[in-house]
């Protein structure tokens, strides 16, 4: 008589583990291979990317403010037509104050949510219209569009730079009937030079941070978590991530408790075979002992 056991039935993720070598945790059976970024990873390069902007951007607007001081402190100089400088000048000051004062020091503290390390939300006292639109410009959305609209400033503030002041033909003398050529009229024109470098690097940093952050965004908005938008910039691939590494944790926790079972499985499989070895080679000890005479004996007696 046939009995039937019934098998227990294991999920589609613990049956993979079993198999695992690596114990890679899976989100779900359509996104097994996709990578999840840390937002700690994420935090770092777009921290990192806004700090050099902000260096280069500062430098730009050092070396301009010294053609200013220059032409300032110089009797009988006839300025240039500078409007391009001067806005470069502006522009290079607000861009660290927009980038690492208010999106990176302000943003994360004065938003009506606030991320630990272990990813729990601490809710915040309401704080009036100003906490509320601090909150909204903290989303990745709203940071985006200040990084775009910060890179079409910059790409119109270095054409209208090189158009108005770069360039030998564009560094000539030019003063009162009284003044006279000064000795140091070099250095000036070596500093406009320099500004165009600065100005460059800074538009190419401030591009390569919206780039990344807008690529990342869109990767994750089509394979993790299609509420990434809305969700703070400074944690940015917090849900996903945080979803990813408690499956891993699960996955691996199931691993273990299957691996101990297969062990005590084992551990008594192997205890049962030797009797039945032993009663096997016992049989073909007492098949060979027995000859064939022999065996014709008995069945004639």
């Amino acid at each position: 008589m046939l009995t039937r056991v019934p098998v227990p039935q294991l999920s589609y993720a613990t049956s993979l583990s079993r198999y695992s070598t690596d114990m890679t945790p899976m989100r779900s059976q359509d996104h097994s291979t996709k990578w999840v970024p840390s937002p700690t990873f994420l935090r770092l390069v777009r921290v990192g990317l806004y700090l050099l902007t902000s260096v280069f951007s500062i430098g730009a607007a050092g070396v301009g403010s010294s053609v200013v001081y220059w032409y300032n402190i110089t009797e009988g100089a006839i300025a240039p037509s500078w409007g391009s400088l001067i806005y470069l000048i502006i522009l290079g000051f607000l861009t660290p104050v927009f980038l690492v004062v208010i999106l990176v020091l302000v943003i994360p503290r004065l938003s009506s949510r606030s991320y630990t390390p272990s990813g729990e939300t601490i809710p915040i006292e309401n704080g009036g219209l100003a906490k509320r639109m601090f909150s909204q410009i903290g989303l990745v959305r709203s940071e985006l569009l200040v990084l775009f609209a910060f890179e079409v400033l910059w790409v119109s503030a270095v054409v209208a730079y090189i158009s108005d002041l770069d360039g030998g033909e564009s560094c000539q003398w030019d003063a009162y009937w009284h003044a006279k050529k000064p000795d140091d009229f070099s250095t000036v024109c070596h500093l406009i030079d320099q500004t165009t470098p600065l100005a460059f690097t800074a538009y190419a940093l401030i591009t390569a941070a919206w780039l990344f952050e807008t690529c990342i965004a869109v990767y994750i908005w089509l394979f993790l978590d299609q509420h990434v938008m809305s969700s703070p910039s400074n944690d940015m691939s917090g849900i996903a991530y945080r979803s990813y590494l408690s499956l891993r944790d699960e996955l691996r926790a199931e691993g273990e408790k299957s691996g101990s079972v297969s062990r005590g499985n084992a551990e008594r499989g192997h205890v049962r075979r030797p009797s039945l070895m032993a009663t096997t080679s016992n049989l073909d000890l007492t098949h060979e002992k027995t000859s064939p005479a022999a065996r014709t004996v008995e069945i004639a007696e």
